[in-house]
């Protein structure tokens, strides 16, 4: 007889069994998510402990998991995450706020009610309508080979948790749930998600894989641009049918598949909205288009080259500096991409070609100029000498073989340079499905950590053009996993 049979466990270590699972759970959804403002742990308690008041009510409450049923449950939802994550961070700044959860609704012409999940308590099912916990699924086409299409996938974002409804295993039962609607609402076979630092052990723990994803972060100065323009770089008009927009579109849609991990962008109601608007007071954005010689987008020719940026900084950091409470700042680039003009008809819009390498740095250097002088001139440190500012780009839309090939004369505030680890991507796969790698072969892929060596850097023996620079081959070590920020889910 088994010796678990022979001598049963007594009630007292049940209790510590289950206290230990209900432990785990509880730090799952902490480590996922932020503490809620409407509970605080008492000054000295532990970050993850919930108040007992809290405990008791929870321990009351019964759920009822779904997903939302119809647009005016979709306040609810949103003031639902903005109750979870418009918290403080340690370091004073405030999380994300309504506006910005509503922009990702609304902005987003994919949305769907089906893929969101949500936990109610069974008391609020009638109104009002109290949600506790939910997980949203974005429906996204990625870009994971230069030699195929974009492929259907899902991303998993605003996954909240109430502090008062946490430790009752919501947010994995949602996250089932998500898995379930990947597969059969949205035919993924793969799903994706940036989980926060401490989050990302125990997404893996339920079959997320880790995917190497890089930074390029260059220190640099206003000093170290060389003054003497040869372009005119305006904001760009996100109103429909812009001249600029399309311009940009263009470019995106040139440049940006050969970007492992970017999103396809196929609607203008996508790029007017979810790119080119914002809501979130907690960034400061710039959207700038550069043009030959001071020409408007109507007088672009052929051999003429074009480009633009998208690059913000966060108004907390701004403040600070104003403060002097920081000596440098940071300027995130959410994507560029640079073009020369092959060819352009009324119907199809204009045709890029790769940029030969002296003209790409110059253009990237106007357009950086450009990007930190709208941020960061209001500053009284702008114009110090010893005022840092850190650029930071995904190393695989800015490689470092680019920034050799342009050289110093070309790029002088890029001497600075190295590279960073961005932990927290994710993937799971589904179902098993094949994939043609950077050296050409086909890969079948059965599980993320298959995935995550696709889409690795380049390895010993291979060798990757870059697209958008002529002359750039990518060799080991060099990354081509990257993601636009302006698509964040």
């Amino acid at each position: 007889m088994h010796a678990s049979l022979l001598n049963p466990p007594s009630s007292s270590s049940l209790r510590a069994r289950d206290s230990d699972a209900l432990s785990r759970q509880q730090r799952f959804e902490n480590a996922v998510l932020p503490i809620s403002r409407n509970v605080s742990p008492a000054p000295g308690s532990e970050p993850d402990a919930k108040p007992r008041s809290a405990q008791a009510a929870a321990t009351a409450t019964e759920y009822v998991t779904r997903t939302l049923l119809a647009q005016d449950e979709v306040p609810a939802f949103l003031d639902h995450l903005h109750a979870v994550f418009h918290v403080p961070k340690p370091n004073g700044a405030m999380g994300a706020a309504r506006e910005f959860f509503s922009d990702h609704w609304h902005y987003d012409d994919t949305r769907d009610l089906a893929g969101v999940q949500v936990a109610v308590t069974a008391q609020s099912l009638d109104k009002p309508l109290e949600i506790v916990s939910s997980v949203r699924v974005y429906d996204r086409r990625i870009h994971l080979s230069k030699s195929s299409p974009p492929l259907v996938t899902g991303g998993i974002g605003d996954v909240a948790t109430n502090i008062n409804h946490r430790g009752k295993s919501l947010a994995k039962k949602l996250m089932h749930m998500a898995d379930v609607h990947m597969q059969e609402n949205m035919g993924a076979k793969f799903g994706v998600l940036h989980a926060a630092p401490l989050a990302a052990p125990l997404y893996n723990s339920i079959g997320w894989a880790y995917v190497n994803y890089r930074n390029l972060l260059v220190t640099t100065r206003i000093a170290d641009f060389v003054a003497g323009k040869t372009g005119c770089v305006n904001d760009i008009s996100f109103k429909e049918h812009s001249s600029e927009m399309i311009i940009a579109k263009q470019l995106y849609e040139r440049f940006a598949p050969s970007i492992l991990g970017t999103f396809a962008r196929p609607s203008n109601f996508y790029w007017e909205n979810y790119v080119g608007k914002s809501s979130d007071v907690r960034k400061s954005i710039v959207r700038l288009l550069y043009t030959p010689d001071g020409k408007s987008t109507t007088e672009i020719c052929v051999g003429d080259c074009v480009g633009y940026i998208i690059a913000m900084a966060m108004t907390f950091d701004l403040a600070q500096v104003e403060k002097s409470k920081l000596s440098s700042v940071t300027v995130t680039v959410s994507e560029f991409f640079i073009g020369k003009v092959k060819s352009f008809s009324t119907i199809n819009g204009f045709e890029f070609e790769a940029t030969e390498a002296a003209e790409y740095g110059s253009v990237l250097t106007e357009l950086l100029f450009a990007a930190i002088s709208k941020l960061l001139s209001p500053l009284s440190m702008y114009h110090d000498p010893e005022f840092a500012i850190k650029l930071v780009f995904p190393s695989a839309m800015l490689p470092e073989a680019v920034l050799d090939a342009v050289g110093p004369h070309n790029a002088p505030w890029a001497t600075s340079r190295e590279r960073s680890d961005e932990s927290g991507w994710m993937f799971k796969v589904f179902e098993p499905f094949n994939l043609v790698s950077n050296a050409n072969e086909s890969v079948a892929i059965t599980s993320g950590e298959d995935l995550a060596r696709v889409l690795s850097s380049v390895s010993a023996g291979t060798s990757v053009v870059f697209e958008g620079c002529q002359g750039v081959v990518l060799k080991e070590g060099d990354d081509v996993f990257g993601f636009c920020k302006m698509d964040a889910f």
